[in-house]
């Protein structure tokens, strides 16, 4: 529409020009109709305006008609009485030199202007080449970006299956269940857990494993009536109940302690239930639930495993995290000496060193300190001493045959110096405080008396 009303305007400038200019020749100078005498000529300066603004087209045909124009209007008012003809150069410079300037500030303007707009086309195709460039460039960073999380998606999750499998496939039975709850917290922020193992002979849930350190569960549950509902709803149905269960069951939430259970079972038979006590709001999905489901399960499966080791420790003779031998081999141990002291008599004495501290560590903690204690119980000693475990998670034995308890009694002065040397601060002097107690064998005493003074010393 726009091009459409420029085409007309101009067709109607280019009529109305040299008609305007006619009439200002006819009617404004009647001496002069052909404005001969003026400098510089009307004609001359309108053509190389318009010249200059329309371009070589429009510069052909006015500088054209302006021509024809001066010529008829300079044979109207030339006297050809005094002049023969007007077709010399003195009358014809002026048509000839509009016609040349026309054209060449015509052709100017319009090359000019077809540079410019192959300029600008040429900028346009560039900027848009440019954008696309753009577009393309943050799509790739975008796609790079998206590849990058992903790949550290991928990292993070191959690293928290590692670290779970690590912490879950544990052969030792008292560190899975702190494992457990360290994947609990760092997988779905399980802030409070605990665990209750099943014993059907007095049919009654026993709190095997508590993350909170002021010791406020209830360590036994009678099954005949369990007060905390959601508890007692896992329990009776053998399935996941959460509070949200209860309360769609209308059941009164007065006593709950937890607010998720969880059955778990070993080697298919009910082992016991996870209570989760705290947890943030924001993790209480679904999801989440599912999650402790299936970690209940991957712990049911690491107890049987565990179990079978565990089975498979207490058959051998040597406890190979701790570098010292089990508490079967010991008993065998001392009825060998004893039968050999019939034959051929010889000292026997005994060391129980306790440290009654540990049983309040977690697991972890637990082994940590029994290596490093069971390194110094072992360094202190001969290689012909008998190092072994007790019957007691928090005591150790040295089995002598070369001497009464007066030697042992030295081996523990030096056990308890190299404690001393860790025990700087309250704390750890309360860790390393050792109860030690000493036993030397007497001929009059049976086997069976030997062993059970061994026992009520050692671990009363």
């Amino acid at each position: 529409m726009t091009f459409f009303t420029e085409t007309i305007q101009r067709r109607i400038f280019y009529i109305a020009t040299p008609i305007i200019l006619f009439l200002a020749g006819s009617f404004l100078t009647t001496n002069n109709p052909s404005f001969m005498g003026m400098a510089p000529h009307p004609y001359l300066v309108t053509s190389i305006l318009l010249s200059a603004y329309y371009g070589l087209r429009f510069s052909i045909v006015i500088s054209f008609i302006l021509t024809i124009q001066y010529l008829f209007l300079l044979n109207q008012s030339v006297d050809y009485q005094a002049v023969e003809t007007i077709l010399t150069f003195q009358y014809l410079s002026i048509p000839i030199t509009l016609v040349i300037l026309s054209t060449l500030i015509g052709e100017f303007r319009t090359s000019l202007i077809n540079k410019l707009e192959m300029f600008k086309s040429s900028s346009e195709e560039k900027q848009n080449l440019t954008d696309t460039l753009i577009k393309k460039v943050d799509f790739l960073d975008k796609e790079s970006f998206e590849l990058k999380k992903q790949l550290v998606n991928k990292i993070d999750t191959t690293s928290n299956i590692f670290r779970m499998i690590q912490q879950l496939n544990t052969l030792e039975s008292s560190s899975l269940f702190q494992n457990f709850f360290n994947v609990l917290n760092d997988q779905i922020s399980v802030d409070e857990m605990a665990i209750y193992k099943y014993d059907k002979g007095t049919h009654s849930l026993i709190l095997a494993f508590s993350s909170r350190s002021d010791l406020s569960l209830p360590s036994n549950l009678n099954c005949t009536y369990i007060e905390d509902p959601i508890i007692r709803e896992c329990f009776v149905s053998k399935k996941l109940t959460t509070i949200k269960d209860i309360f769609n069951q209308k059941k009164a939430l007065d006593n709950n302690v937890s607010v998720i259970a969880s059955p778990v079972y070993q080697s298919e038979e009910f082992f016991g239930i996870i209570a989760v006590t705290k947890m943030p709001f924001l993790e209480y999905t679904p999801h989440n639930f599912q999650l402790i489901q299936l970690y209940g399960q991957w712990l049911g499966k690491s107890l049987e495993h565990a179990s079978e080791f565990d089975q498979l420790n207490s058959n051998s003779i040597f406890n190979q995290t701790y570098g010292i031998y089990t508490y079967n081999y010991l008993l065998e141990r001392i009825d060998e000496i004893i039968d050999q002291n019939k034959r051929n008599p010889n000292p026997l004495a005994a060391m129980s060193i306790n440290v009654p501290f540990l049983d309040k560590l977690n697991p972890i903690q637990q082994k940590d300190i029994k290596k490093l204690i069971t390194k110094i119980i072992l360094s202190s000693t001969r290689k012909m001493d008998v190092v072994a475990e007790s019957n007691q998670n928090n005591s150790f034995i040295v089995l002598t045959t070369i001497g009464k308890s007066e030697y042992l009694q030295k081996v523990g002065s030096r056990i308890e110096a190299e404690l001393e040397f860790f025990s700087q601060s309250g704390k750890l002097k309360e860790l390393f405080k050792t109860q030690i107690s000493y036993l030397d064998y007497s001929e009059e005493e049976t086997s069976q008396e030997f062993l059970n003074k061994f026992g009520d010393t050692a671990w009363s």
